[in-house]
């Protein structure tokens, strides 16, 4: 048997907690009043039957009762009749006690068939007396429970009300952090609830613009740095052009080392648009797979890459964003681990599936958390910025996907890609 356990959400704890705390006090309130009321009560139950006896005793010291008389004739019978004392610690029971301290111990009540309740003296000319069957059934509080459970109910609809106006505005929060807006970031949330919540919302709004103020001004100061360096590195290769026939090897290696730079600064400006300003357009996912493979397949690159797509329908994503994923993936194989490269398509369910194999060392297990951080693919010996991969789980990211890195059995890397069909931009478009 699975063990109980609260509700995961703020609302589902909240209410429980709130109806515990009604439960307790209407317990409370109600013993409460059953032994102010109910003792009362008894007490002046008592009285009045003690008053009872006493009439019937003066009357049957100067009138006998009739011989014969039963409860179906008259509400007195002489002698004592069958039946059982009241229930321990009833209300009835406590009027027993009010009754024999006024008139002893001789004096008791009985409940016969059908709760019948009758007044038994065992004096000089014993007798019980039949009484109204109202009177021992209303002294169970019927009234009292209802009104307890009423004032519950009432209680307990004001405590979900007030809930609501606390649950709302916490949902909405969550909501907009779920989002995706500029960078990446979530979205603002407007200011709504109690002033705690307000003032909550407020920060993580005041929070949201400064981050976004300072991505912007990173995205501006790195597309001036491009801009900056490009006119130089522009001059140096018109100037390699003019080099003499004897420094080919020179101006072979200059031309490698700016169209290095070249490439540098065109990977931190990928890293830094993040995908911003590109459309979402629904096409055909593997039209994109065949023209990387194709592309390194051919000059200058010249790769052995093998495709192997299969059947997608056409997806929503950033066909740029996508583009530039596969180029890097394909393009950390080629660096890192030379040789045939693998790239596969295929559905799983409501995910579409890319997978790219290499035939490389593969990462050690202790190494793969830090993967999709800026810089963490550097490696010694091997030339590159380390920002490739932090773009492909970037993209990933703003395509609402997982990035998973395991080695092959039979040695490699393989990088595994999931992401839905669809996406929410769709409807934001």
């Amino acid at each position: 048997m699975a063990a109980w356990r609260l509700p995961d959400t703020l609302f589902g704890r909240l209410v429980i907690v709130i109806a515990l705390v009604i439960a307790a006090n209407q317990l409370a309130l109600y013993l409460f009043v059953r032994h102010t009321v109910g003792t009362a009560r008894a007490q002046r139950m008592g009285k009045l039957f003690a008053g009872q006896i006493d009439v019937v005793r003066e009357i049957r010291n100067h009138v006998a009762a009739p011989a014969g008389t039963g409860a179906g004739t008259l509400p007195l019978v002489t002698g004592a009749v069958a039946g059982r004392p009241p229930p321990a610690g009833s209300e009835l029971e406590l009027a027993q006690r009010a009754l024999q301290v006024q008139l002893g111990s001789r004096a008791s009540l009985r409940l016969s068939d059908h709760n019948h309740l009758w007044l038994e003296w065992q004096g000089q000319h014993p007798f019980s007396l039949s009484l109204p069957p109202y009177s021992w059934s209303t002294a169970r509080l019927l009234f009292l429970y209802w009104k307890f459970i009423t004032i519950a109910l009432l209680a307990f609809a004001g405590a979900l009300i007030a809930l609501r106006q606390i649950n709302r505005p916490l949902s909405r929060l969550v909501a907009a952090m779920e989002e995706r807006g500029s960078h990446g970031l979530p979205v603002t949330a407007s200011p709504a609830g109690p002033r705690e919540i307000r003032r909550l919302i407020q920060h993580y709004n005041g929070m949201l613009t400064d981050l976004r103020a300072l991505l912007d001004e990173r995205d501006l100061v790195l597309v001036g740095i491009s801009h900056d360096l490009r006119t130089p590195l522009t001059r140096l290769r018109l100037g390699c052009e003019f080099l003499p026939d004897s420094a080919q090897d020179a101006r072979k290696e200059l031309i490698r080392d700016i169209q290095a730079l070249d490439e540098i600064l065109d990977q931190f400006i990928a890293f830094s648009r993040r995908g911003q300003g590109e459309d979402w357009v629904l096409c055909q996912f593997n039209d994109i797979v065949t023209d990387a493979v194709e592309r390194f397949s051919n000059p200058p690159f010249c790769l052995r890459v093998i495709g192997d797509c299969a059947p997608l329908p056409k997806v929503l994503i950033q066909p740029l964003g996508m583009r530039r994923l596969l180029d890097n993936l394909i393009d950390n194989a080629r660096r890192y681990a030379p040789g045939e490269i693998t790239v596969r398509t295929r559905l799983v369910g409501d995910l579409i599936e890319l997978t790219v194999e290499d035939r490389g060392p593969g990462i050690p297990e202790s190494l793969r958390p830090q993967l999709g951080r800026p810089f963490a693919g550097v490696s010694q010996g091997v030339s590159g910025t380390g920002l490739g991969i932090a773009i492909v789980w970037t993209i990933t990211r703003a395509h609402d996907g997982e990035v998973l890195f395991e080695n092959r059995p039979e040695g490699g890397l393989r990088v595994i890609l999931r992401f839905r069909k669809s996406h929410d931009h769709l409807e934001k478009a």
